[in-house]
């Protein structure tokens, strides 16, 4: 078996992190500003320890489909009334996944929908196991980033659970936490084996980041600040 195909035993089966495959790709094929996209990078990059990049290749992105500025290549979308079947978009994202990526985040503007038998049923964003994954951006920062750790999780191989306060609860938690048994896993996968000081180390990363993205007039992100301070006790 080669040693790409291996999977992860931590997870459900997802492939292994390598030293030579171990970025996160945002491919952006939305519209939002440089800034705001920004932030995102340093919140997945505070939340998973790993180096996230940026690519930006689409002109003008639209429902219908997606053009390769460079290459001026086309991709046709998926559509159901004003929204994109989330599937069509992965088949995109599985062609930017470049060598030394573990993953690739796609991020759109328009609505998402999932075709269940006649039913389109509307979704926020959706993870498949050939590393990548689909979401929606959304009006506040603090639930669209947690939709995006959410997402990325599933491709690690972790899913969904029932503890409340667990950003994999698929209910949707904007609080950057996981259970213990999630928390787990990701060290697992991160290589860090069973080091005591990993996780006040990594919610340590991530109060040290939260006031450089988020701002402290915000409530909620005062809330969701005050919960990360409790995991570090």
């Amino acid at each position: 078996m080669a040693m790409d195909k291996v999977p992860n035993q931590w997870g459900t089966g997802r492939f292994h992190l390598l030293k030579t495959r171990r970025n996160i790709r945002i491919l952006n094929a939305s519209t939002i500003d440089s800034h705001r996209i920004e932030k995102l990078r340093l919140y997945l990059r505070s939340f998973f320890t790993l180096p996230v990049k940026i690519s930006s290749p689409f002109a003008r992105p639209n429902p219908k489909y997606l053009r390769d500025e460079k290459t001026g290549q086309k991709f046709h979308l998926n559509t159901h009334d004003e929204s994109v079947e989330y599937e069509s978009l992965l088949k995109v994202a599985l062609q930017y996944i470049q060598k030394r990526d573990y993953t690739v985040l796609m991020i759109v503007d328009y609505p998402l929908v999932e075709q269940n038998g006649d039913r389109f049923d509307p979704i926020l964003g959706r993870a498949l196991n050939q590393r990548t994954c689909v979401a929606q951006v959304q009006y506040r920062d603090l639930d669209f980033f947690a939709t995006c750790a959410h997402e990325i999780m599933h491709n690690i191989g972790v899913d969904h659970t029932t503890n409340a306060k667990c950003l994999m609860n698929p209910c949707g938690s904007d609080i950057p936490l996981l259970a213990d048994h999630n928390l787990k896993k990701l060290q697992h996968f991160l290589g860090f084996g069973n080091d005591k000081k990993f996780k006040r180390s990594r919610y340590a990363d991530l109060c040290r980041m939260w006031w450089k993205i988020f701002d402290r007039s915000d409530v909620v992100a005062l809330r969701a600040f005050r919960e990360i301070e409790l995991r570090m006790s």
